[in-house]
């Protein structure tokens, strides 16, 4: 009997020690990925995006993109399931800003931390996981009514904002998408007159039910599908590509090769496009750019009509520059 209290001790005890470390580095939450960050500059939000990723080597690198520019991240150290901390620096010699970040996860897809620098200071920062939104594209749906059965187009972006398009386009407001089911606010125009609509319903498989109610009254039953128009495809192509930035034109030649791969040609040098696809009905792409000796992080987010492909430069979600491409000849 004592002989086998010892085996289950020698054998068990450390078998179920390791099964906890696994369970619990199952559970720990995870940096690789892209995460929406909010940096607190003295009561003034700077929104930003975190992008993490790690190394064959095990290591970790990422960048941090905000409207002040991509800055790439300097002796990322990551403490599994407790803590996140790297550098940064803007500018380079006499000029250049070190920045430190300390953080601690708050749960799998949150952190809390502060960003400091000896010229800008403590600045308390939040940050929470970038996920997918499953309402985001183009749908067409019927709306029946009073009025009859009507085609309408619902285009929903990543970012939770949309619009109900009838013969102008209306705004959505309050999206929320808990599970399958589905709620949104909008105003339209109906017979003159302005007319506040709530809708409820359920997505799933790429379907989309519902009913439009105002003051609890039902106004109309909705049914859609997802669009099957391909964003990415209409966008494949050689173009021209001229941004107006508040520092002056950028032109280059845009090569949308394929549904992933892609050039931007440019004086300063050729970039690759990165994470090519769509949002909504937004034909989308990352790229890094040399404008006037730095480099930046953007993303280029815009509708293809025919011969044109207009829309913004964004970094960290914000504009900063007007895009306008035409389509050239072979």
């Amino acid at each position: 009997m004592k002989s086998i209290t010892l085996w289950t001790c020698a054998v068990l005890v450390p078998a179920l020690a390791l099964i906890s470390i696994a369970a619990h580095a199952q559970d720990a939450p995870d940096p690789v990925g892209d995460w929406n960050v909010v940096v607190d500059m003295g009561g003034t939000p700077l929104n930003a995006t975190l992008n993490v990723k790690k190394n064959d080597d095990g290591s970790f690198a990422g960048t941090l993109n905000s409207p002040m520019g991509a800055l790439a991240l300097e002796k990322v150290d990551y403490k599994p399931g407790e803590a996140i901390t790297f550098g940064a620096t803007i500018g380079e010699g006499d000029q250049a800003i070190k920045f430190s970040f300390d953080g601690k996860f708050t749960g799998p897809d949150s952190f809390e931390g502060t960003l400091v620098s000896e010229t800008m200071g403590t600045m308390p920062v939040k940050g929470t996981r970038a996920t997918g939104n499953p309402l985001a594209g183009v749908w067409d749906v019927m709306s029946d009514s009073q009025l009859g059965k009507l085609e309408r187009k619902l285009i929903v972006y990543k970012d939770g904002t949309g619009k109900y398009v009838t013969d102008a386009d209306n705004a959505i407001s309050n999206l929320k998408v808990e599970g399958g089911n589905v709620s949104f606010n909008v105003t339209v125009s109906a017979q003159g007159q302005e007319l506040p609509l709530a809708f409820a319903g359920t997505v799933a498989n790429d379907a989309i039910n519902g009913k439009f109610t105002t003051d609890g009254q039902d106004m109309a039953t909705v049914t859609g599908t997802k669009s099957k128009v391909d964003v990415v495809a209409a966008a494949i192509g050689k173009w021209t590509f001229e941004a107006e930035t508040p520092a002056g034109p950028y032109n280059a030649d845009l090569v949308i090769e394929s549904a992933t791969a892609g050039k931007l040609m440019a004086e300063e040098g050729n970039a690759d496009l990165r994470n090519i696809g769509s949002d909504g009905d937004k034909f989308t792409y990352d790229v890094s750019v040399n404008y006037q000796g730095q480099m930046y992080d953007v993303t280029f987010a815009g509708t293809v009509n025919g011969e044109e492909m207009n829309g913004d430069l964004l970094m960290a979600g914000s504009p900063v520059a007007t895009v306008k491409c035409k389509k050239a000849a072979n």
